[in-house]
């Protein structure tokens, strides 16, 4: 690999400007006040981020946490990507490490999609000769940063940013970053830049759950990247093409790997609700033709595809004017291209319509039964589309006569003219200009790359902005579940314990079930990822089948499942709004009832067959909080309690003493007091990777009443410590 100082300082620069220029455009065009947490999955991060930072970024701090769902993996499900452990050693505040992450993840997809087009432009057949196809003069500034912004703030991405789904963004740099460094290296150009930024962005790839994603970037966007590699050449110079993002990737898995096998070991293991063993097929939201018309129009509102306007984000996929530059690509000398982009269109599309027989088999795919949204299949598409057609626009000639003092000129109009149009008339001007551009390049007429791509670049941020949702202020996302905070403590002060919980019935802002997450109290109502046995209880003591794809916990405390759970749980307080002016204040909150405590010792263990039998075993106790000191049930069905002995006597003077635990400290410390092998129960979701000591050595856990965390106690033991 020969590394040439130009492309080194040209890509340093492309990294640079991008930066500061997605920072602006986040400021000046589309209303950045210092928050980018928005609402919906975004709110999700905040119990990490919160964490994250209370722990200085060390993400192993965080394996777990016990106030969402009655216990939740943390890295296990979320990982622990590399802008948020930095952000949240260099901010210190959950709000701005989201937001350099942000801006982070957007800068990577920025550079690594204008590096993209720009190199694959040079390695298209061209459809006039040229004087060398590795001529690296077409890479100036006032064209790559264009692409770069264009790229950062793709419409596509948009619903992705505001929904909070980084995920699934950082999912699809396992399709970007390989492309752009095969075309890079198909183009006869190197450049250590180029590599790190690739490196990062695959980085978030391997430590982050954007699992979905990685999976449709290798079913559907790596045959483009093998397509890119084979372009005009040699079966050695593809496959040399191809080394140099597998050593990348390679490097990055190893040195992501603890986080990944935590990952891995989530998803493969007992606690996930959508594991990979989960075979159901698609029972979410199907496509139907109205909502892939929709797509060929930027703005979601101008070909309505008939669902309500909270569904957009996974039915709208803005191909826009690009569809039209499909026109200048060089299609019949690169037909292995046009075979690997028909294939990432059509095939998505069949399988999100759920057409067999190319839905069932996509189905029996491994992982793929566990993703939710078909639709999203479609994604590497629609980042390959403005890549190949950007590419393909690079390649033409500039015949417009211009001087290179007026080159950047169009860089500062085309946002400025573009902003503040209406979306019909943004829409009309971005098709008109790609119709025109086809012309000019067809027809060998004056025009200027870099006029087309200032102008596609603007017209790209104006789109994605339609799709931003309201940002949340520091208010709503700090200052308002402190408050609420403060004001539940002052009348339950036992809630402080994070093993202690509370039932709100009121929501802040657009928090709604995460708003005690957001308060920092213990709940068991939520939206995420709630673990599979804590699902399974909850189902059996509703009466309701367990559903796998369950993301929302909302247990009503007027019904009998709330008493059941309540009781289990230690849910001590119930929050009701008051109305204004009411002399009580502005909550009140109720005692649902004794429970059994954050932690206790039964007197005796047995077996029941099911979750519904011990459902059922659970209701027929008139004074469940006595019941469950006298008598501990285990799931015989469960794995995780084979070989759990059966206890009938002994125990009934163990007892617990103390509990100690804090929000945000993954260990739970209690002194207890037995003179026999007692089963204790801790009233917090068992999950495989919590760890337990008693006098300082090792103390199996297991599943208890279904979903909570028990052990054997041995005689004599006095300290257990527990680490979630």
């Amino acid at each position: 690999m020969v590394l040439r100082p130009r492309d080194e300082a040209r890509d340093l620069a492309l990294v640079l400007v991008t930066a500061a220029l997605v920072a602006l455009a986040w400021v000046a065009a589309l209303g950045w006040r210092g928050d980018l947490l928005s609402n919906h999955d975004a709110t999700l991060y905040f119990l990490l981020l919160r964490d994250l930072v209370r722990n200085h970024g060390d993400w192993h701090a965080i394996s777990s946490a016990p106030g969402a769902f009655g216990g939740v993996a943390l890295t296990g499900v979320y990982g622990a990507a590399p802008s948020f452990v930095l952000g949240a050693r260099l901010s210190g505040s959950a709000i701005a490490t989201f937001d350099f992450a942000v801006i982070v993840t957007q800068v990577c997809f920025g550079v690594l999609g204008a590096t993209a087009s720009l190199d694959l432009a040079a390695v298209l057949p061209a459809r006039q000769p040229r004087r060398d196809r590795r001529d690296r003069s077409a890479r100036p500034l006032a064209l790559s940063v264009p692409l770069a912004i264009a790229f950062a703030f793709l419409p596509a991405l948009g619903f992705r940013l505001s929904y909070g789904h980084l995920n699934l963004v950082w999912g699809l740099f396992a399709f970007v970053a390989p492309l752009s460094l095969v075309a890079a290296s198909r183009a006869g150009r190197s450049s250590m830049v180029l590599l790190l930024v690739a490196f990062l962005a695959l980085l978030h790839t391997f430590q982050s759950h954007g699992f979905q994603t990685i999976v449709y970037a290798a079913l559907f966007g790596w045959p483009i990247v093998l397509a890119v590699s084979a372009i005009d050449g040699r079966p050695r110079e593809a496959t040399a093409a191809c080394l140099v993002p597998l050593v990348v990737a390679l490097l990055a898995l190893a040195i992501s790997w603890p986080k990944l096998s935590a990952m891995l070991s989530y998803l493969l293991g007992p606690d996930a609700t959508r594991s990979a063993g989960d075979v159901r097929g698609f029972r979410w939201i199907l496509a139907h033709p109205r909502d892939w018309l929709s797509c060929l129009a930027w703005s979601p509102q101008l070909i309505g595809s008939g669902r309500p306007a909270q569904l957009d984000h996974e039915t709208h996929y803005a191909f826009g004017p690009l569809l039209a530059l499909l026109a200048i690509v060089p299609f019949r000398r690169a037909r292995g291209l046009a075979l690997a982009l028909a294939w990432a269109l059509l095939v998505p599309l069949l399988v999100s319509m759920d057409v067999p027989p190319f839905s069932t088999l996509f189905v029996k795919l491994p992982l793929v039964a566990a993703f939710r949204v078909p639709q999203r299949a479609i994604l590497p598409f629609a980042i390959a589309l403005p890549i190949v057609t950007f590419a393909a626009l690079a390649a033409a000639r500039d015949r417009a006569p211009s001087r290179r003092a007026l080159r950047f000129l169009p860089l500062v109009i085309a946002p400025l003219l573009a902003a503040p149009l209406p979306p019909w008339v943004r829409e009309l001007l971005g098709w008109s200009a790609a119709i025109a551009i086809v012309i000019a390049i067809r027809l060998r007429l004056p025009f200027t790359r870099v006029g087309a791509l200032a102008l596609l670049s603007a017209l790209s941020i104006a789109a994605f902005g339609e799709r931003l949702l309201p940002f949340l202020s520091a208010d709503s996302l700090v200052h308002a579940p402190a408050k609420l905070r403060a004001e539940v403590l002052a009348r339950a002060p036992e809630l402080a314990s994070p093993l202690t919980r509370a039932s709100l019935q009121l929501s802040i802002g657009s928090f709604g079930p995460n708003t005690a997450l957001a308060a920092d109290l213990s709940s068991l109502d939520g939206y995420g990822y709630p673990p599979r046995r804590f699902v399974q209880l909850v189902s059996a003591a509703a009466g309701v089948p367990y559903d796998s794809l369950q993301t929302t916990v909302q247990i009503d405390p007027r019904r009998e499942e709330a008493r059941l759970l309540g009781r289990l749980y230690d849910v001590r307080a119930i929050v009701v709004p008051l109305p204004p002016g009411d002399p009580r204040g502005l909550l009140l909150v109720m005692k649902p009832g004794a429970t059994a405590g954050p932690a206790w010792f039964s007197g005796r263990l047995e077996g029941v067959a099911s979750f519904e039998a011990l459902a059922a075993r659970l209701r027929a106790q008139p004074a469940l909080d006595k019941a469950l000191h006298e008598v501990a049930w285990i799931v015989s069905d469960d794995a995780a309690t084979a070989g759990v002995p059966t206890i009938t006597d002994g125990c009934r003077d163990a007892r617990v003493v103390d509990v100690q635990a804090a929000p945000g400290d993954p260990h739970v410390r209690l002194r207890v007091q037995t003179g026999a092998r007692c089963p204790l129960t801790v009233a917090v979701n068992h999950l495989s990777t919590h760890r337990a000591r008693a006098n300082g050595q090792p103390l199996a856990t297991f599943p208890i009443y279904g979903a909570l965390t028990g052990m054997i106690v041995p005689a004599g033991a006095t300290e257990i410590a527990l680490q979630l």
